[in-house]
């Protein structure tokens, strides 16, 4: 379901983890900074999703229930878009994993924990180099200066994902 701001040039983003606290904070995040926002908890969902409705950015977990983050990268390059960016947010930080994400496809990868700032920065910067591009139909004046009102969770206290949770 998406949620968000409901403005046909606010980016959508679709997020894959199966951790729905972190599922939620980024959308809270996102949809702080303008964004329009679609969860899904696994691959297969993911893949539906992408079918249902395209989006202009993927933020992709790679330790996900039944099909990985790998495979379900491989089938969105294969299947669904050459295009579209995909951000692969992970716990896995070893150079070999980082690697075959961008190698199967990842335009970025960000291992757990990480600083919501610099995730916010990241997503500018994908949606800014695909909306360049003319594959995505964002309109950009605005949305690139917006920020969250403050850190993860406004009134949560949270600062970071390291607040957030100590599980990756």
């Amino acid at each position: 379901m998406v949620s968000g701001r409901s403005t046909s040039d606010a980016p959508r983003v679709l997020i894959v983890d199966d951790d729905r606290p972190l599922v939620e904070l980024l959308e809270y995040n996102l949809q702080a900074a303008g964004c329009q926002t679609l969860g899904a908890y696994d691959g297969e969902t993911a893949l539906a999703r992408l079918r249902e409705q395209p989006v202009d950015l993927v933020i992709l977990d790679l330790m996900l229930p039944g099909m990985d983050g790998y495979q379900v990268c491989r089938r969105i390059r294969q299947q669904l878009s050459e295009t579209v960016p995909i951000l692969m947010l992970t716990a896995k930080r070893e150079v070999t994993d980082q690697v075959r994400g961008l190698d199967l496809g990842a335009d970025d990868y960000l291992i757990k924990p990480f600083e919501m700032a610099v995730l916010l920065a990241q997503v500018r910067a994908l949606l800014r180099r695909n909306w360049r591009r003319g594959k995505t139909n964002c309109v950009w004046a605005n949305w690139s200066s917006r920020r969250p009102n403050a850190g993860c969770g406004v009134g949560s206290g949270r600062s970071s994902w390291r607040d957030w949770s100590t599980s990756c």
